[in-house]
């Protein structure tokens, strides 16, 4: 795992209804506010997948987490895995890292 990280809230981040709103907290529940989306409209209805997508962002720090761990352990078991398909699935899972780590 690296140890440059972004400036984010640790994991683990939960996501809960709350009311008109998903609200997503990190450690210590209510202590850590990470975000809130709107998932009822001015009629009440649920639109789109927000409960699927505030489920998704909960996850985040976790799966950040689990990409890190899973590339440098396929690095050090496995070093032809920079090579052929692989590296090309290497690549996309680095980008993904990279993207949430804002560099």
């Amino acid at each position: 795992m690296s140890e440059e990280r972004a400036p984010y809230t640790p994991g683990p981040w939960i996501s809960k209804r709350e009311g008109s709103t998903i609200c997503i907290h990190g450690p210590g529940a209510k202590d850590k506010y990470i975000a809130e989306m709107a998932i009822e409209d001015s009629a009440g209805i649920i639109p789109g997948n927000q409960l699927a997508d505030s489920r998704l962002i909960a996850a985040a720090p976790e799966l950040l987490e689990a990409l890190e761990t899973m590339v440098e352990r396929a690095g050090m078991r496995y070093p032809h895995f920079e090579q052929g398909n692989s590296a090309d699935d290497l690549a996309t899972v680095r980008a993904a890292i990279a993207k949430a780590l804002g560099k």
